[in-house]
């Protein structure tokens, strides 16, 4: 998880898991040294990152503002014939 952390953009995931108050998470404003250590933190942290998914909803780009539907896990992303 250290390696992974590393990597995230911690401002972006904030910001998402603040768009899904239903599933009760609240991530610190930046991820401390001592959370580095903490195995618990690291066990939440990997329980969000690959435990989490959505199974059915939508997503938003927030550039152009298109949705796209989800379902059974898989996002629909492909463009619609009048779109290409």
């Amino acid at each position: 998880m250290l390696r992974l952390l590393e990597k995230i953009d911690w401002a972006a995931l904030k910001a998402t898991v603040a768009k899904l108050p239903e599933w009760g998470i609240a991530l610190p404003e930046e991820v401390t040294e001592d959370q580095k250590n903490d195995e618990n933190f690291l066990l939440n942290l990997h329980l969000l990152l690959v435990r989490r998914q959505i199974v059915d909803g939508e997503m938003q780009c927030p550039n152009c503002d298109r949705v796209y539907e989800i379902k059974n896990g898989i996002a629909n992303m492909l463009l619609l014939e009048d779109e290409i």
